[in-house]
């Protein structure tokens, strides 16, 4: 864009000194003189310089200030050049581009569509893309429905705001049908209390209500208050989180109601958008992208959080050998897209994430970098049932990958002893300080990091992590009393056995869980494959649990 500015002004300073220098002909005037007025005109060095660092804060400020994540916008801080900041520009409207075969980039037209469109509708002292309803707009679109109170006054609140009536000030109500990553049936009020045309975003339908806080006998009474049932001090606090159980029949009970709920409802609304042609894209790869050009592993590993809820850590691995690595800057670059979806039997979206992988390293570096691997990890809450995890990865070069697998979660009974799938891993530490609390590969107070592909060397340590449920206590030391023996197998036979019977690899106790971390070294071993079979033995019921998983030993390169 700034280069394409730079070759418009050439063109209008050229066309400038083309008609002057006719007009130097027919009247005469020195050639000298032309180039003195041209000269004047000449933007300096020092100028250029300012508009592009103009453009760059105004592309961050306004042009991409709904739309960039938090590690998007600290990676572009942290470039230094311009042709890495037109790069990253250019990288970001193609990663959001739902059908990269066209020329033309739908996503980013209909985005300045949006931004004109809030700017004329919109404004109120202020341009109408920073308002609370530019915002949404230029996030979410037109809504799919819009009442508009813009002169307030006498209102009939609704049964699940509780009835009755009151004056209002000017309100909006906007209603989406969908909202990618926040639900169905999403909708939003902006309220004007000064009645300047400024409206803003509502925290709860009592915002438009002008007589709430008005001291009357008679105004402004829900049904409930009217009755006698509760009073006013009590709808004003129930908002606050205080008297939530309380609520009167008069309110229509939905679990967006509850103050946390629309907290919760909130943030997401002024958080950065899933890109909202996901969809589309993923119905693309489906179609026309072969599976396995860009070729990934994903591993699974619910933990039970109680009877009926389970964490779901996902991990995706993508070995960099597999990845274009592009020089600039003196840097050997590369950036993946990780998309991911998990819905239930019925199509309904649990979980949507769209992140961004990227490595850097120098030229001296590349050929240690390639025999390396990425690794990335998000994680879902989910109740007990079936469910499908689809995951898309592009890379900068337009290349796809794609996977499907289901997702299983059976409900628990209270008293049934059972394990949780085994991680072999490559590191299981303690947790650093709480400054990283919601960072990647964290299970507790471990930081566990799986080996996705299942594959050790010899002079690799195998690291076993699991957690064992139902687990009864000794009452007379308030502990579990386990016999733990853990196993490594080949075709069917023992080759050595590391028993437990002190608990010394139980990591943590807690009523709900046993997490166990034990691990061993394969130097003694031969190539080939392996598996791991774990014992669980709870010396107060007498019952035992089992279980295995597999791993493959490759020779020395």
């Amino acid at each position: 864009m700034i280069r394409g500015s730079m070759r418009q002004m050439l063109k209008s300073r050229f066309n400038r000194v083309y008609t002057l220098a006719l007009w130097m002909l027919i009247l005469g005037l020195p050639a000298a003189w032309i180039s003195a007025q041209d000269k004047a005109r000449k933007p300096s060095r020092e100028q250029v310089r300012e508009e592009q660092e103009e453009y760059y804060q105004k592309w961050l400020r306004e042009d991409a200030v709904y739309l960039i994540n938090e590690q998007e916008k600290e990676v572009f801080l942290k470039l230094s050049t311009d042709d890495e900041r037109d790069a990253f520009i250019e990288q970001f409207w193609r990663r959001r581009d739902a059908d990269p075969s066209t020329a033309e980039n739908e996503f980013k037209e209909e985005h300045y569509r949006r931004i004109a469109y809030a700017n004329e509708h919109f404004h109120s002292g202020e341009p109408g893309w920073k308002t609370d309803r530019g915002e949404i707009y230029i996030k979410f679109g037109p809504p799919d429905g819009r009442d508009s109170n813009p002169s307030g006054g006498r209102y009939a609140r609704r049964l699940d705001e509780g009835g009755g009536t009151t004056n209002v000030y000017p309100f909006e109500r906007w209603r989406y049908n969908y909202i990618e990553g926040i639900g169905p049936n999403v909708e939003i009020e902006f309220v004007d209390p000064s009645g300047t045309g400024e409206y803003r975003l509502a925290l709860s339908p009592q915002d438009k209500d002008a007589l709430l806080f008005v001291d009357t006998q008679y105004a402004g009474k829900t049904e409930a208050e009217a009755q006698g049932i509760e009073g006013r001090w009590l709808r004003i606090t129930r908002d606050a989180g205080l008297g939530i159980q309380a609520r009167s029949p008069y309110y229509a009970i939905h679990p967006d109601d509850f103050p946390f709920e629309k907290l919760s409802r909130t943030a997401q609304l002024q958080s950065a958008p899933i890109n909202p042609d996901a969809r589309k894209l993923r119905e693309r790869v489906q179609t026309q992208i072969t599976f396995g050009e860009l070729p990934f592993r994903v591993f699974q590993s619910p933990i039970l959080l109680s009877r009926d809820q389970y964490w779901v850590p996902i991990t995706v691995e993508v070995e960099n050998k597999w990845l274009h690595y592009t020089l600039r800057e003196q840097a050997y670059r590369t950036e993946i897209q990780v998309y991911g979806i998990i819905s239930d039997l019925s199509g309904r979206i649990q979980m949507e994430f769209d992140e961004a992988l990227s490595n850097h390293c120098s030229a001296d570096e590349l050929e240690a970098e390639l025999e390396k691997r990425s690794l990335f990890q998000k994680a879902a809450r989910l109740p007990a049932g079936r469910y499908k995890l689809e995951i898309y990865l592009q890379d900068q070069h337009g290349r796809f990958g794609t996977f499907e697998e289901a997702i299983v979660l059976a409900a628990a009974s209270g008293d049934e002893l059972r394990l949780s799938p085994i991680i072999l891993a490559d590191l299981i530490a303690p947790q650093e300080p709480a400054s990283e609390a919601f960072e990647q590969f964290l299970l507790g107070g471990l930081r566990v990091v799986p080996n996705v592909e299942g594959v050790f060397s010899p002079s690799d340590d195998v690291h076993v992590y699991l957690q064992a449920y139902g687990v009864g206590l000794d009452q007379s030391t308030l502990a579990p009393s386990l016999n733990i023996r853990y196993f490594l197998m080949r075709e069917g036979r023992v080759v050595e056995a590391f028993p437990d019977a002190e608990g010394k690899s139980i990591q943590y106790v807690s009523p709900r869980r046993v997490v166990l971390r034990s691990g061993f070294r394969l130097t003694r071993l031969e190539p080939g494959a392996y598996g791991v079979v774990v014992l669980v033995q709870d010396n107060v019921s007498g019952r035992e649990v089992r279980g295995e998983t597999s791993f493959l030993l490759r020779g020395e390169k």
